[in-house]
Parts: structure tokens; sequence; C-alpha cells
């Protein structure tokens, strides 16, 4: 029975919990048992996060290979002989990514607190190595293929485009789905950057289509680089529809290496739909980073709220945190039966110490809704 909360611990993001039941299970069951309950958790993503968050790799987002395969030959009698051991291992992966592969999300910053500290020197001569190799007219495919180019694309590399005829950009020509208008400041920082290592490129602006992330899949493993792909189609393409499609399967994922670009895409996005599906990707992801982001965009006007609004209360119900908990509770203070109903709903998904107690009284409520809520929370 104990077992079975290693899947909901890490569903939840609840790693001090975590570590200590690890702990626990390693020594009465062995580490390969706690693999087997990971690699079975759902979403994918959420059950590596937890394996990230065991071994204390953070700082390199892990490996850009099959973790759970890594970690199933590491041996040791509790959780701290597991990390042990894993260092050594992971260090010998990380040096071929570095040099043949990426580094995406390897945070230099972070590595300088960990025994990875020694391979920073590697990261920075590989990303400086990425940008000497591009040639003079690279198009922005080219470009997102270097860590410092795919940083400065996907936070000014485009101002994505309202759609207003409906039936898409260029159908006639199929020319490609990418938004052509490359901000001048991303296109001079790309040659400055450059310039500082050899002699500056200039970037080809003309239409490319991203195709099947070929760029990526050279370089990365087939869920990394879908994983990137869509976080491309989320940050640079022009139209609503295909940037919503792309943050509805990042949110799917469940991993928290996407959150830096949903975070980034909330801020931007002039979309409604789109700004309501990266919440709804937020709260599937379930990180607390994220809590504020969404508590910002809440906008209740008396008795009203927005379907927008609606979505960011949600997103934070999908959040497993006290911080969460909190919000929503303020939320029930509120006049209006649409946000009281909202929240409540949104509250089934926090811990459940004392929801019973919070909620009954809202079983008999004047407000349909409200009614209907607590009824769906309390079930």
């Amino acid at each position: 029975m104990a077992n079975e909360t290693i899947p909901v611990l890490a569903n939840r993001r609840q790693y001090e919990k975590l570590e200590e039941h690890v702990d626990n299970i390693i020594k009465s069951h062995g580490w390969e048992t706690v693999l087997q309950l990971l690699k079975h958790s759902r979403p994918q993503g959420k059950a590596r996060d937890a394996l990230v968050a065991l071994l204390r790799l953070e700082s390199v987002g892990g490996t850009d290979s099959d973790i759970f395969d890594e970690a199933a030959s590491l041996q040791g009698e509790d959780l701290r002989q597991i990390r042990a051991e894993s260092v050594g291992r992971i260090m010998e992966i990380l040096k071929e990514q570095i040099e043949n592969k990426h580094t995406y999300f390897l945070d230099i910053e972070a590595m300088t607190m960990t025994p990875y500290v020694i391979l920073v020197k590697e990261v920075i001569e590989a990303r400086k190595r990425e940008l000497e190799q591009l040639k003079e007219n690279p198009t922005r495919i080219d470009v997102l293929g270097t860590f410092y180019g795919f940083q400065i694309l996907m936070t000014d590399g485009s101002r994505p485009q309202e759609n207003t005829s409906g039936t898409g950009y260029y159908r006639r020509w199929r020319r490609t789905w990418l938004d052509e208008k490359i901000s001048d400041d991303a296109a001079e920082a790309i040659k400055s950057i450059t310039a500082e290592l050899a002699q500056g490129v200039d970037l080809d602006k003309t239409y490319r289509t991203l195709g099947g992330s070929e760029i990526f899949k050279k370089r990365c493993t087939t869920s990394t680089a879908t994983l990137l792909a869509d976080a491309v189609r989320l940050s640079l393409y022009k139209t609503p529809g295909h940037r919503g499609a792309a943050a509805r399967r990042l949110g799917q994922t469940g991993d928290s290496r996407v959150l830096v670009f949903l975070h980034h895409r909330l801020a931007l996005e002039q979309n409604y739909k789109v700004r309501t599906t990266i919440a709804e990707a937020l709260g599937r992801i379930g990180h607390e980073s994220s809590i504020e982001l969404l508590q910002e965009r809440i906008n209740v006007r008396g008795r009203y709220m927005s379907k927008e609004s609606e979505a960011m209360v949600r997103g934070i119900g999908g959040i497993y945190s006290p911080q969460s908990k909190k919000t929503l509770l303020d939320l029930l203070k509120s006049q209006g039966n649409t946000t009281r109903a909202v929240a409540i709903q949104a509250l089934g998904g926090q811990d459940s110490a004392d929801l019973i107690e919070r909620l009954t009284p809202y079983l008999t409520d004047r407000s349909r809704p409200v009614v209907r809520a607590g009824v769906l929370a309390l079930a």
C-alpha cells in the first residue's frame, strides 16, 4: 500500500516527502522498485522530473537520454548512496551530450553549486563553437540549432500577429507557418554575438519552414526534439491555432523543462484563447513557479469573472501547493457565484485535510453552480 504513494507524491511534486518515502522503499524493496513505480507514473514528464529531483540533477535538466535506463544500473542501500554513485555516470553522459549534441537545458549558474561545475567550461566552449560554425547567411532554423541563437529568437525573434482572416496565413502558397517578421533587435543581437567570435553573420530573413524539427532531431532524443519544436511553434508561429495546439501539447508532457517557454509566452500572447490554453497547460504541469503568473491574470469585477480568468483559477487548482490553496480560498470571499464555483471546484485537487469542513457549507448554497461545484470537489 505504501508503494502506491510514490506516483501520487511525484504527480503532486511533493519532493521532500517523496525523498523520505523513497529512502524507506530502497531499504525494504530496493532501488529497482522505486524506478518501476516512477516509470509507470503519468504524465511521463512528471515522473521524469521526480527522478531528476531525487538524483538532484535540476541544474542540468537531467540528461537527454532515457534517464530511467541510465538510473537502472545504480546501486545503494539508501538514496544518499544512489546519488553518490550517479554522479560519475551522469558526468560521462553529460560530457558526450555537451560535445556532440546540445546544451539547451544546462544552467551554468546552477551548475556551479553542484559536482557538475567542472563541466561549465566545456559548456561555454561548446556554445561558442556552435556560433563559430554558422554560415555567413544562416536561416532561422540554423540559428535555432545554437544555444545563444535559440535564446535570442525565442525571446525576441518575432512578433506573432493575430489572424483576422480566420482562414490561415498564406494558404494559397503554403510557404510557411513561421512568422516572417523577425525583429531588428534579434537580428542585430545575433550579428553582434557572432562578431565577437569571428565575422558577424547577417540573419537570412527569407521564408523557411520548421518542417519536422530536423534541426533538433539531429541533436536531441525524439522526446526532447518534439518538446523543442513545440516550444518554437508556441513562440514563433503566426497563427493562434498553431500556438494554442503547441501549448496544449507542451502541457500534456507534464515536463517542467517547458515552463520557461509557457511563462514567457503567457506574458506576451495577444490572443485570449491561446492564453487560456497556456493556463490549462500550466495547471497540468503543476509547478509552484506558475502560481504568481496565473494569479496576476485573475480579474474579478464585482460578480463577474471572464472565461480567461476562470482558466487561470483552474490552472492554479492543478498546482498542489499551500499557496494555491490559499489563493483559491481567498476567492471564495467573492460575491460572484461563478467565481466561487470555479474556486470551489479547483479546490478539489488540493490538500484534503480540512476540505470537507470548509466546503460543506456550500452544499446548501442558494446558487446551483456553487452547489454543483461543491459536490464535484468533494466527490
